[in-house]
This record gives structure tokens, sequence and C-alpha cells, in this order.
């Protein structure tokens, strides 16, 4: 069952593999949500939880709402013929990862410099 619609089912998170990592929850289980409503509504420290999987945090998860989260990793390539370089595409690694949204690149060679934030709908940089 995809857990979205969050239906208690009577175990801890930790009994079995259900389809989805702690990172695709909305929530750790260790925050204060302030910020997440206003003061008027719940004071920081008042908010009361029932992990029990029931989730009756006073907000919703949105069935079906796109979830994101930032990532970031760094990849260094070392090149035996720099000089011959002339663009970087990324348009496999937005192929591969549906959900990815941006790449920042960033090339020196010791000479040339480029750097541009690449998207699915323009995923090449060209280097001059």
């Amino acid at each position: 069952m995809d857990h979205d619609g969050e239906e208690p089912h009577g175990h801890d998170h930790d009994d079995h593999g259900h389809g989805h990592d702690e990172a695709d929850h909305d929530h750790d289980h260790t925050h204060d949500h302030y910020g997440d409503h206003s003061e008027a509504e719940t004071p920081p420290g008042d908010h009361a939880h029932d992990h029990g999987h029931g989730h009756s945090h006073g907000h919703s998860h949105g069935d079906g709402a796109r979830r994101y989260s930032d990532g970031f990793v760094t990849w260094t390539f070392t090149c035996t013929s720099p000089e011959r370089l002339t663009r970087i595409d990324a348009g496999s690694l937005f192929a591969g990862f549906d959900r990815l949204e941006r790449v920042n690149i960033q090339f020196f060679d010791g000479t040339r410099s480029a750097a541009e934030t690449l998207t699915p709908s323009s995923s090449t940089l060209s280097i001059r």
C-alpha cells in the first residue's frame, strides 16, 4: 500500500520495508513543527504528536501532493583532453531522474571556464 493516505495499520515503520524510505515522509519524527503553524494555532512546543501511524498531526500529507527535497551531489571529472570538450549534456541525467529539476554545472580546465544551471528543457552547457 502507498502510505501517502496514511491509514492506521498497527505496526512501526521498522517492522518491514513498505516501498519507501524514511526520506519519503514529509516529516521527521523528532521535530517540533515550529513555523508550520501560526502561533495562535499552535504555540511552539505544544504540538501533540501521535506517531502510531495514525498521523493525526493536524496537517495533511496531501494525497498526490508533489513532495520534494534538496539533494546535493558533487562530481569531479578529469579529462585527458579538456581542450576537445565543447559541451556538457545533462539530458540523460534528467531522463534517468525524472523529478530532478536543475543541475548547477561549473567547469574549469585551466584556461576556459563556464557555469550554468541546467534544466530538463535546457540541459546542455556550451563551453567556448
